[in-house]
């Protein structure tokens, strides 16, 4: 429920001084805290530190050679898990020509990743968001080797370092609680070990794409070990102002990172990381008109594609940086574990509003984010029929918009403070080898306070404060030993939001989910199965509308989601290896009878107008999704050959609830040949992205002064040299 904050004797705009200055302060402590003591504190959407507990999930990992995941904050077989998950590992995500995160949506069915810029939007099962303000979070939560990351503007990231990804589909709210109404992207990197490891690669390509990176691990003494890694990847861009002749969808990344492992007894340790990071991408804030459709009298729109004509040259700047620490102590029975992050997001956008080269609209925003959460976990060692884990989770989260200009109007400062706390538990009991069944719960209690003021005082002073329980159960059969079949009822919460550039505004209230899922699961050595059918009664969905001059929040009132998803991977041979998925979604919204509606104006640009889209498909949301990726590896003496080909087919979906702005079906398929030397650690990979150089959109929108549009990477081709000691 919303409610105005009362009153105090400070001023508004000292609150927000002193605010920032008391933050970084704390941040500067807590950070040296870190260095000096080794007590929990930092981490950045991009390198956390693993999860003690929940042990680096590995493909292969077991003398079956079953996939094993952390899925239920444990290590199991992923046929023993009663919840829809695609499992990616490193090999994968290399075979594949995946470089960063937006391109996990070519290996996982009933995935879609839109990008403005750095802000990443994943939508899975139908479920996702267009949110990308300071304040507001995906509904797919992102975990970093067990630390959650709420700002969508440091989501993408290089996966180099990365050793395996899960994707658990559907709503996650008992054991990750907020904001995974979607779902969760669990991201494990690698850890240090005693074995000294050193890997280095530099590739280039199409539009003078560079890509070096280097990762060093290995034993300082006989219980600690360490690694570091660093890279460095940019590239010209594949588009270009036609006017100006400017570069533009370039991207440009810099990223260093380090763990410390501390294992002084088989019982305690102590894991620390810290990294940072610096990212232009300029692919998805290099919007076109779309169609033709503007307001502005003299517009060019140059007929290429990939040929732009704006009145400047557009910033999307993200840094990045933070650590954490995780410590763990096993008791014999139990395990206690502390994981504490803390992690910084400084951003600077520079858009032209208008898409064209007539200077009438332009948004300037600088922006900060500083985050702290901390978690403490008591949870059995999983011997015997009981499994259980009870848990307390804090989070704070403080966004800043020190400067935003739209169109020249005033600039409007802003300050969006959160506050969450949570405790859940979940209990996991084997009635026999066959039967088990599985039930938590978690309670999510959230403040949000928003104050902004413009150059003539302050026009916003705003609270709001909402709570929500999550449960889960599910029931696990497995008729055979390599055969399970359940079923699983789970909810999910996302926080209601402000955004920080829109004054005066009335706050979205949280989206709810409430899921039903049936599924089968084959698993034998390397090969595996696994079939899904689920139905989710969706509310209050929060969705951005635009209106003149700013972007708005509105709380759609239901969706109707289901659908049937197949996964598998195939050894044909010890050679041969064939990976396939499918997925049907059927998501539509039931009653959403106040939409904004863009109606194209004869003289171009649209007319806002409030609409019905009750019946229409949710945003990004493609009825058929569906991968194949196959690899083949040939002995040449001593060394091999291995050949890698992707191929993901998306039937299309349309950008807005008025289901006006439509992407149509399309296929990316990318191939690789790496040859692995003889007798040397090196290896050398010719590979080629986009074969067919189909064009696609990954970021659109309508608003009242044009249709707009940014176009995926074309085809590319280049050469990778790698080490492997």
């Amino acid at each position: 429920m919303a409610h105005r904050k009362t009153g105090n004797d400070r001023s508004a705009q000292e609150r927000y001084m002193k605010s920032i200055a008391g933050l970084r302060a704390v941040s500067g402590a807590k950070l040296l805290l870190l260095a000096t003591s080794a007590i929990p504190t930092v981490a950045l959407a991009q390198t956390a530190a693993p999860i003690v507990e929940e042990p680096a999930a590995v493909q292969d990992d077991t003398d079956s050679g079953e996939i094993v995941v952390i899925a239920q904050r444990r290590e199991e077989r992923l046929r023993d898990v009663p919840i829809s998950i695609s499992v990616v590992s490193a090999a994968e995500l290399t075979g594949s020509g995946a470089t960063t995160s937006r391109d996990l949506s070519t290996m996982v069915p009933g995935l879609t990743i839109a990008s403005n810029g750095v802000y990443i939007q994943p939508t899975v099962r139908g479920i996702g968001s267009n949110l990308n303000s300071v304040g507001s979070e995906a509904a797919v939560a992102l975990y970093i080797d067990g630390v959650y990351s709420p700002n969508t503007a440091s989501n993408i990231f290089d996966l180099a370092n990365v050793q395996q990804i899960e994707v658990l589909k559907g709503p996650q709210g008992t054991l990750f609680g907020r904001n995974a109404t979607g779902g969760a992207i669990l991201v494990t990197t690698r850890n240090p070990s005693q074995n000294p490891m050193l890997r280095a690669s530099i590739g280039y390509g199409s539009f003078k794409e560079m890509r070096a990176s280097a990762y060093v691990a290995g034993p300082i003494t006989d219980s600690l070990s360490a690694d570091f890694s660093v890279l460095r990847r940019v590239d010209d861009g594949y588009a270009r102002d036609a006017l100006s002749n400017d570069r533009l969808s370039s991207y440009d990344e810099t990223s260093v990172r380090g763990k410390v492992v501390f294992q002084p007894s088989s019982a305690f340790s102590i894991i620390l990381a810290g990294d940072y990071a610096k990212v232009s991408d300029l692919a998805g804030v290099s919007n076109k008109v779309w169609n033709g459709n503007t307001s502005t009298v003299g517009a060019i729109v140059p007929a290429d594609p990939r040929e732009y004509a704006l009145s400047f040259k557009p910033i999307n700047d993200v840094e990045a940086f933070g650590g954490s620490a995780t410590l763990q102590y096993d008791f014999g029975g139990v395990r206690l574990r502390s994981l504490s992050a803390l992690r910084q997001v400084n951003q600077h956008s520079l858009t032209d509003t208008d898409r064209t080269q007539v200077a009438t609209g332009r948004s300037d925003l600088f922006a900060n984010q500083d985050s702290f959460s901390q978690e403490v976990t008591l949870a059995s060692n999983g011997n015997g029929p009981l499994s259980w884990i009870i848990g307390a989770y804090y989070f704070r989260d403080k966004g800043k918009t020190p400067k935003f200009i739209l169109n020249n109007a005033p600039f409007i400062t802003s300050v969006i403070d959160t506050r969450a706390i949570s405790g859940f538990s979940e209990v996991s009991y084997a009635f026999s080898e066959r039967l088990s069944v599985t039930a938590g719960i978690r309670y999510s209690d959230e403040t949000k306070d928003f104050d902004a003021w413009r150059t003539t005082g302050q026009v916003a002073d705003q609270k709001a404060k909402w709570g929500a329980w999550t449960p889960r159960v599910s029931v696990r059969f497995s008729p055979t030993d390599s055969t399970s079949v359940y079923a699983t009822y789970s909810e999910g919460f996302k926080s209601g939001a402000f955004l920080a550039t829109v004054v005066p505004q009335t706050p979205v209230n949280p989206e709810y989910v409430r899921a039903y899922e049936t599924g089968f699961k084959f698993a034998q050595g390397r090969n595996y199965l696994n079939l899904a059918a689920y139905y989710y009664d969706y509310d209050n969905l929060q969705v951005t509308a635009y209106q003149p001059g700013a972007a708005i929040l509105r709380n759609a009132a239901t969706a109707r989601i289901w659908g049937l998803e197949a996964e598998g991977a195939f050894a044909v041979s010890d050679a041969f290896n064939v990976r396939a998925g499918f997925a049907y979604t059927n998501a539509r919204y039931t009653d959403f009878t106040t939409a904004v509606v863009l109606v194209p104006r004869p003289t171009g640009g649209n007319l806002q107008l409030n609409g019905d889209a009750s019946g229409n498909h949710l945003i990004r949301s493609p009825e058929v999704t569906a991968n194949v990726s196959a690899n083949y590896t040939i002995p040449v003496g001593s060394g091999s050959v291995t050949l890698n080909g992707t191929a993901a087919y998306n039937s299309g979906f349309f950008w807005n609830a008025s289901n006006r702005l439509k992407q149509p079906e399309y296929v990316i398929a990318n191939a690789s040949i790496a040859w692995k030397v003889a007798n040397t650690p090196m290896t050398v990979t010719l590979w080629a992205r986009n074969l067919t150089d189909k064009l696609y959109g990954i970021f659109a929108v309508d608003t009242t002064a044009a249709d707009a549009i940014a176009y995926g990477r074309p085809r590319s081709i280049g050469a990778t040299l790698s080490f492997d000691f």
